[in-house]
């Protein structure tokens, strides 16, 4: 990632990051492709989580010992749907969201 977006996406908090739809993306996407990344994440859900928000932000990453991750595996009868807080969307210029999308929706490598 160029150092410019990565200055952009510091703006945004982890809580914020978290909050959006296509981190979520990114995350079963790299579930999906990646046997040992989907282990971890089953396994030990935050620290798979703050080693992927550390790859966006380009820094290690903590989350709060409030912040509660689960991972809840689909079946071909069973789908899971996630009505997020409204209150996480941030104060981040519509700019810097579109930086953020646009990194996270590519496919990952």
């Amino acid at each position: 990632m160029s150092s410019d977006k990565r200055r952009r996406n510091d703006r945004l908090t982890p809580r914020q990051i978290l909050a959006q739809p296509g981190f979520r993306a990114r995350v079963a996407a790299r579930a999906l492709e990646d046997e040992e990344f989907r282990r971890k994440l089953a396994a030990s859900p935050k620290a798979a989580i703050e080693s992927e928000l550390g790859a966006i932000l380009g820094r290690r990453v903590r989350l709060p010992r409030t912040v509660r991750l689960q991972v809840h595996r689909e079946s071909a009868d069973v789908f899971h749907f996630v009505c997020p807080a409204a209150s996480l969307a941030g104060p981040a210029e519509d700019n810097d969201l579109l930086i953020f999308w646009e990194h996270v929706l590519r496919p990952v490598s």
